[in-house]
Formats: C-alpha cells, sequence, structure tokens
C-alpha cells in the first residue's frame, strides 16, 4: 500500500535566503515558485518536486508525505483514519504542483502527514532518445544530492506513534534504541528497502530533528562548497 517517503514540506522566516541556500549551496532544482513557496527536487530525482519551502513567521517541520501505491489505497487509508477517529482531510488534485489528491492526516505522535498516489515525474525526453536527470551532472551545483532520503521527527506520544506507524500502517523498524527500563527511545521506521525513509525518537513535545538527501559517495559532500549562504530559518 506504502511505498516511500514522497517530500517534506519545511517552514522557513525568508524564502529568498532559503532559495539560495538550497539552489546555490546544495544544488536543489526549482521545480515551481510562488511569492509564499518554493517546490525543488534533487538533480538525480525522478518525482519533479521532494521539498516544498514555506514561507512562515517561525521554522519547523510542517508536513512530510508518503507515495502509495494507487487511488484505491488512497481511499482505503482514509477509511482507516476514520476508524482510528484520527483527523484527516482531502486535498484536491492540483493543491500542490505536480501533484493529485492527497490524503492529509494528524498522527497520534502529533505530525501532520500526508498520502498521494499521482506524482507527476521528470520528463524523459522530446522522442529523440531518453535524457534521463543523472545525465545533467555537468551542470550541478553545490553538494548536488542524489535523492530524498528520510525524514526525523520528535514525540511526546512515542508508544503511541510507534503502535500507528508499525501497527497501522505496515513499518518495520530496522533499528531500535532501548533504554535500562526497556523502553524504545527512538526507532528508523521504513518502506522502501533502504535504511529507513523515517526516525522519530522520544522528546517533551512533537518537534522535527531534520530531513536527510542521499550523496552518490563521500567524496560529493567533501567536495561541496565550504561556504554557501545559510537558510532562511531552516
Amino acid at each position: 500500500m506504502i511505498n516511500r517517503l514522497s517530500h517534506v514540506e519545511v517552514a522557513v522566516t525568508d524564502l529568498e535566503r532559503a532559495a539560495a541556500f538550497y539552489g546555490e549551496g546544495l544544488g536543489l532544482l526549482t521545480f515551481a515558485q510562488t511569492s509564499e513557496a518554493l517546490w525543488l527536487r534533487a538533480p538525480e530525482e525522478f518525482d519533479v518536486w521532494t521539498l516544498k519551502l514555506t514561507l512562515d513567521s517561525e521554522p519547523g517541520l510542517l508536513a512530510f508525505g508518503f507515495r502509495v501505491d494507487s487511488e484505491d489505497s488512497l481511499s482505503a487509508l482514509a477509511e482507516r483514519h476514520d476508524t482510528l477517529e484520527l483527523p484527516w482531510r482531502w486535498l484536491p488534485d492540483g493543491a500542490e504542483p505536480g501533484r493529485g489528491r492527497t490524503l492529509r492526516v494528524r498522527t497520534p505522535g502529533g505530525h501532520v502527514v500526508d498520502f498521494v498516489h499521482a506524482v507527476d515525474e521528470v520528463s524523459l525526453g522530446d522522442g529523440s532518445g531518453p535524457v534521463l536527470p543523472m545525465r545533467h551532472s555537468h551542470a550541478r551545483r553545490g553538494a548536488a544530492p542524489v535523492r530524498l532520503d528520510h525524514v526525523n521527527a520528535r514525540t511526546a506520544r512515542l508508544t503511541a506513534a510507534l503502535g500507528y506507524w508499525q501497527g497501522q500502517l505496515g513499518f518495520s523498524a530496522s533499528e531500535r534504541q532501548i533504554d535500562a527500563d526497556g523502553q524504545v527511545q527512538r526507532a528508523w521506521l521504513r518502506r522502501a528497502p533502504f535504511s529507513h525513509d523515517m526516525a522519530i525518537g522520544r522528546d517533551t513535545r512533537t518537534g522535527f530533528h531534520h530531513v536527510a538527501y542521499a550523496m552518490r559517495d563521500t567524496a560529493a559532500l567533501i567536495g561541496s562548497p565550504t561556504r554557501s549562504p545559510t537558510p532562511g530559518g531552516a
């Protein structure tokens, strides 16, 4: 039903500075932009965007989302959240550029999470031959990460959160940190065949730790610019 992490939305207090940091500094590519938001992707991704920066009064995590395997799965997830008595609503087709209808929910851990099936992908060319995202390596700027890897969040209700992600949505734990009393303090959860799509840890309040992009290799990380603009509050 749920395939993989699809996107993360982060609030920034200065969209112009954030655009310079993520674009010139990190090398992410702009898909769409308004005066209130910026939609970006890594150079080798096929989804037209995976990171949304939204102008807000204070920085932080606004939402993160997962791609599901069909529209029927979206409907089934809505019914499941009804059964769980968790709040949810539909975002209509086109509410976000390059996205179909989206199920937006509030999880037991307190986070806003999206589920979507229809996602526009990068064109493979004009018919004269494939033009894959990785073919443009000569034009990369900054660190040029490969793809969205994971999101790391915090919650004051970790037991309920794990019951939701693992018990209801079928995520598996690739790793867990357990304290001396036998309580889980952090868990790394996955649907895709990677280390993890998301990590979630115990805290005194619901929060955001980081979003991570995978690099091609350590040389790409070491060779990234040593000086770049700072993000706009992200």
